[in-house]
């Protein structure tokens, strides 16, 4: 008998445990591989069409971004299985017409998520494939910036009441610039509307911002441009009260900018009323009502009545707002209507007592201007100092005010403009308006207490001097008030910029 001895030798060198190394990210989109019925088929009957891919995919939203063009009025429906995407139109087929199917990134493969590339799939029902296009670009009109994932319907039926209840026959969006581009167009005429479709219905909804209709030639091969806007409220005023919070103070919220005279009374009694810079909020202010109150508001033709009987008590509260124009200014906002008394308030920098002004603005806020300040000022009330109808200032309170002089820098500018022609001018950063005037003919300008950075200017050409832009009618082929956009206007730290802009 053999005996077989086995020796195991065990390694004792160091060893270490790693992971498999799987090798560079996938980056490559899914490649078409084949389709049927094939590209630029012509005479297709049937209604279905079958996209082969060389990897595993997935769709998850490829409802929302599938367009079809004529456009379908009932949805396609869509199957993904393995490696394959399986398209059934729904409604019939036209005789004549040439389709174009863009997936627009909406199959992806199944591991990384990459999407298909760019690719257009058309066939005809007849016997040749239409070959005219239509392009354009679209940017908002207040912004003058690109817009992208925007709209583009064209329509057989040239009447601007199809945008709200009809689907459109050919459809594309636009991209990160703003371009839009259809391809195999019939020759024929066209209505155009540009939209935001925030829903994805491709109907017309009044709270998406649109431009003014057009309508073109297929053979003339030309590039427009559209200026979206939201378009004019047409809707009746609703005015509905938000802020019942502060005891003597009372806002209205309106569904649109306030353009007509306005009457407001309290308990029957005309009592005066303020507007903000929009034109879409009523404030009122009111004494001595304890109860309960009767708020009728005429705009126009409506009268609005309310009955408010749930009033908040509020303790009296006293706020520093920014200043706005300049470093020596600011303003004291009270939660309540206020009596500012002057004989017990002292203004003072650095244990000095100093000379101030002030201006009442509305019953709640008061302005101060005051010179010589370095750097804080202490703003002391005494009791009685602030009175209201609902809560005094009863005790001693001091209010810090830290003066910014860190930016000093000023905007100058030099306006030539046309005569009887009223004009707003909007600084603005990152879209934001910073500061703003109002003035008419030819005028210098002056926004001052500027940061550094890099802004805009815009001016708004306010052809009935209600101080608003005013949008536009697509209804009415009215465009918005006009505009002129400058920018990339750089504000240096102590340095004042000057420039000269000519409107004639």
């Amino acid at each position: 008998m053999k005996i077989i001895i086995i020796a195991f030798i065990f390694l004792t060198s160091c060893a270490s445990i790693q992971s498999l190394d799987g090798g560079d990210k996938d980056t490559m989109p899914p490649k078409i591989t084949s389709v049927f019925p094939e590209n630029e088929s012509l005479f297709v009957k049937g209604a279905n069409i079958v996209f082969n891919f060389d990897e595993y995919i997935k769709a998850p939203k490829l409802n929302d971004v599938l367009i079809i063009s004529p456009s379908q009025k009932i949805k396609p429906s869509l199957t993904v299985k393995n490696k394959r995407l399986s398209i059934k139109l729904q409604d019939s087929l036209l005789e004549n017409t040439t389709y174009l199917v863009q997936l627009n990134g909406g199959v992806l493969d199944n591991n990384e998520g990459n999407p298909v590339d760019f690719f257009n799939y058309v066939f005809s029902t007849g016997p040749y494939i239409d070959s005219l296009k239509y392009k354009g670009f679209i940017y908002a009109y207040l912004e003058e910036t690109p817009l992208e994932n925007y709209n583009i319907q064209l329509y057989n039926t040239i009447k601007d009441s199809v945008i709200f209840n009809e689907k459109p026959d050919y459809v594309v969006r636009s991209n990160k610039v703003g371009f839009f581009s259809f391809s195999n167009l019939p020759e024929t005429q066209l209505m155009v509307a540009v939209f935001e479709d925030l829903n994805k219905n491709l109907l017309y909804d009044k709270d998406e911002k649109i431009a003014l209709l057009k309508t073109v030639s297929t053979l003339n091969n030309t590039i427009d441009t559209f200026y979206t806007f939201e378009n004019k409220n047409t809707d009746k005023y609703k005015i509905n009260l938000v802020n019942n919070n502060n005891p003597g103070v009372l806002k209205f919220k309106s569904n649109k900018p306030i353009k007509d005279k306005i009457t407001a009374q309290i308990n029957n009694t005309e009592t005066n009323y303020y507007l903000n810079r929009d034109k879409d909020t009523i404030t009122l202010y009111y004494e001595n009502f304890n109860d309960s109150l009767s708020v009728n508001l005429l705009v126009d033709t409506f009268n609005f009545n309310f009955k408010i009987t749930n009033f908040i008590s509020k303790k009296l509260a006293l706020i520093i707002n920014k200043t706005k124009s300049g470093k020596r200014e600011l303003f004291i906002t009270s939660n309540q209507p206020i009596t500012f008394i002057d004989d017990y308030i002292n203004v003072e920098c650095n244990n000095q007592t100093i000379n101030y002004i002030k201006k009442q603005i509305n019953p709640v806020t008061y302005f101060i201007g005051f010179n010589n300040v370095v750097d804080t000022v202490n703003l002391i009330f005494k009791p009685e100092a602030i009175i209201s109808s609902y809560d005094n200032l009863d005790k001693a309170d001091t209010l810090l005010y830290v003066v910014n002089n860190k930016y000093s820098n000023q905007l100058k500018i030099k306006v030539n403009t046309r005569d009887s022609i009223n004009y707003i001018a909007e600084l603005l950063q990152d879209n934001k308006v910073i500061q703003y005037k109002y003035f008419t003919n030819t005028e210098n300008i002056i926004f001052k207490n500027i940061n550094p950075g890099t802004y805009s200017l815009r001016i708004i050409y306010d052809l009935n001097n209600n101080q608003i832009w005013d949008t536009g009618d697509i209804f009415n082929n009215k465009k918005p008030e006009y505009i002129k956009l400058f920018n990339a206007i750089e504000i240096r730290n102590n340095w004042d910029k000057e420039l000269i802009i000519n409107l004639l």
